[in-house]
């Protein structure tokens, strides 16, 4: 989608309006213990090839990770630029979370992107500002927590060919404010997850 000199100023405008509101709350991480392993640093944590660009410092979280697979209908340049649109994100999200993007359009997807949402867990109203960490059309992206329910959330989507289709893997490595309550968590997240994979294979085969 082409900007506007106007409106490319107003986009960029906001979004550093939104990343200075979100350093100024950030979270402090120095590297997380994984569940299953001993402690290790911020990077050990990523998949291969990718780093963690937030400049702030990040304390021990015990960190969890989901992930799912999914064949879809449609070759990966057709099923990425479903994701690629933001406001189809509303459309494979549960109706109970009551989910919305509060971002002013147009939203250009691409690294740096900034985005936030509105949606309600268990009753409770939650503000989510997201950022697009990697940006490669056709194969892969990457989304990141900068402010939100989570001490640390790291999405990971890939798309790759699967015969006349795609095998499209989301993987998920977050991190809570208390882990106790991580079971709680964890169901939500299954059924969130599940949801999302019956709205897109709906969609795909359309």
């Amino acid at each position: 989608m082409h900007l506007s000199g106007r409106q490319a100023a107003g986009q960029e405008a906001g979004q550093h309006a939104l990343l200075a509101r979100a350093q100024a709350r950030s979270y402090r991480i120095e590297g997380w213990r994984h569940r299953d392993t001993s402690s290790r640093s911020a990077a050990a944590l990523l998949p291969t090839g990718e780093t963690w660009r937030d400049p702030a410092r990040i304390a021990c979280v015990q960190t969890h990770l989901l992930a799912r697979a999914q064949v879809l209908g449609r070759p990966p340049d057709e099923a990425f630029d479903f994701f690629a649109d933001a406001h189809n994100l509303e459309a494979i999200t549960p109706p109970w979370l009551d989910f919305r993007i509060a971002t002013v359009d147009p939203i250009e997807m691409a690294f740096g992107t900034l985005i936030e949402y509105r949606l309600r867990l268990h009753r409770v109203p939650i503000r989510w500002l997201t950022r697009i960490e990697a940006w490669e059309p056709g194969r892969r992206f990457v989304d990141v927590q900068l402010r939100g329910p989570y001490r640390f959330w790291h999405h990971t989507h890939t798309f790759e060919p699967h015969g006349d289709g795609t095998l499209m893997r989301d993987t998920v490595r977050y991190g809570l404010p208390l882990d106790l309550a991580h079971p709680l968590v964890r169901r939500d997240l299954r059924r969130i997850f599940d949801y999302r994979a019956t709205s897109v294979s709906k969609v795909m085969a359309e």
